[in-house]
């Protein structure tokens, strides 16, 4: 084979071909790992501290594009002769990205991997990812996300795999995010294990004290301004008295709370969302600094006054933040609690059995076990006039 090949070569350069063109070796990725850091208590963990966050690299890398932007708010009000609209820029926010991947295990301990990520059965390496990326959306702390010089803040909203083998694992997580810069005043809601109610009650004391911290303002705070502020303060309190009033409600009926569950949702991220817009308003002012010290002539008191605007302002949206917080756990419970609540009710007829009535809801016969447990029954054989819960 090799004369065959030192001929043909001779041959080629006998006709002025050039064979010693070499073929270059393909150009190494950009990015080297993907990280994912976790942030308990205003701390940013480190990847090796008690199971926190997460490390791809190599054949686990991110396979497809790293999409990202955002967007900038922005309201036109028309008012009758004017002939241009008003306009206002209410703040820029991120979109949500996706990542996806493949936990493939391919010569997976190299040099470069740390230390702390080599693990002796690498047949079980990509099931533990996998678990490791669960349980940080699990836990639902802040993360800091990196891949090379794109670094991002937020939330790992949901995750989803696709088990091929134990030791090839599609994965697909998309992130919450809140910004480029780490968001200050962060406030972290201990997990509760108690009812709903507890976490209404949380909600109302959140709420009161947002509503009294809000109406110290500093003599400073020009007229116009504090009345904006208290605007925008006393339609927040508002949105959350309508969610705590309809929570309030229904917790002590139980077929009122599984019935009502789904609609207290809505509510809940309608509160959620106005709360973030109410934030951005308030980041808008505060970034403006030259309108917080206009009403006064001289530098200095300008200056004075610039400083306790913006300060009061800056307590104002970590307020704002924490009724968000408070919210995000109360919708929580209310997630839980929408599970719980039957994907249907079906009345027994002549001749239902369980796989039947499994293929009617579930597209598949298999699931007839789900149904036989949930309802509690002894025996497959059913009784006409029957009412089976069908869960989710």
């Amino acid at each position: 084979m090799g004369l065959l090949n030192s001929l043909g070569t001779k041959g080629l350069k006998s006709l002025g071909i050039n064979t010693d063109i070499k073929v270059k070796e393909p150009p190494k990725p950009d990015f080297k790992s993907f990280n994912v850091y976790e942030i308990v208590k205003g701390v940013e963990k480190s990847l090796n501290d008690d199971g926190y966050g997460f490390y791809l690299s190599g054949s686990f890398m991110p396979k497809n594009s790293l999409d990202f932007g955002g967007t900038q708010e922005i309201k036109k009000d028309y008012y009758a002769g004017a002939k241009d609209p008003t306009i206002q820029v209410l703040g820029y926010h991120d979109s949500d990205v996706t990542i996806k991947g493949r936990l493939y295990l391919k010569r997976f301990n190299r040099p470069s991997t740390p230390n702390e990520f080599k693990i002796e059965n690498a047949g079980v390496v990509a099931v533990l990812y996998q678990e490791r990326m669960d349980d940080v959306c699990r836990r639902g702390n802040m993360v800091k996300i990196e891949l090379g010089e794109w670094v991002r803040y937020g939330i790992l909203q949901e995750v989803k795999f696709s088990l091929r083998r134990l030791v090839d694992i599609d994965f697909e997580l998309k992130f919450s995010i809140i910004g480029k810069n780490k968001p200050d005043g962060c406030k972290a809601t201990a997990p509760r294990h108690d009812d709903a109610k507890q976490s209404n009650r949380d909600l109302l004391k959140a709420a009161a004290a947002a509503a009294s911290n809000a109406k110290n303002y500093p003599d400073t705070m020009p007229r116009s301004l504090s009345d904006f502020i208290n605007d925008q303060i006393g339609a927040v309190a508002n949105v959350v008295a309508d969610v705590t009033g309809f929570v309030d409600g229904i917790v002590d009926d139980a077929d009122s709370l599984l019935n009502s569950a789904n609609r207290a949702l809505g509510m809940i991220k309608y509160a959620r969302a106005y709360i973030s817009k109410t934030g951005r308003k308030l980041g808008q002012i505060s970034y403006s600094a030259s309108n917080l010290g206009s009403a006064f002539s001289s530098e200095a008191e300008k200056l004075s006054a610039t400083i306790k605007n913006a300060d009061f302002i800056n307590r104002t949206k970590i307020e704002m933040f924490s009724l968000a917080a408070f919210l995000a756990a109360l919708q929580k419970k209310f997630e839980g609690i929408s599970q719980t609540t039957p994907k249907a009710r079906h009345l027994v007829t002549e001749f239902d059995t369980l796989q039947k009535i499994s293929n009617k809801y579930y597209g598949t016969s298999d699931s007839w076990k789900k149904i036989y447990d949930h309802n509690k029954l002894t025996s497959t054989i059913l009784t006409k006039g029957t009412v089976l819960e069908i869960p989710r």
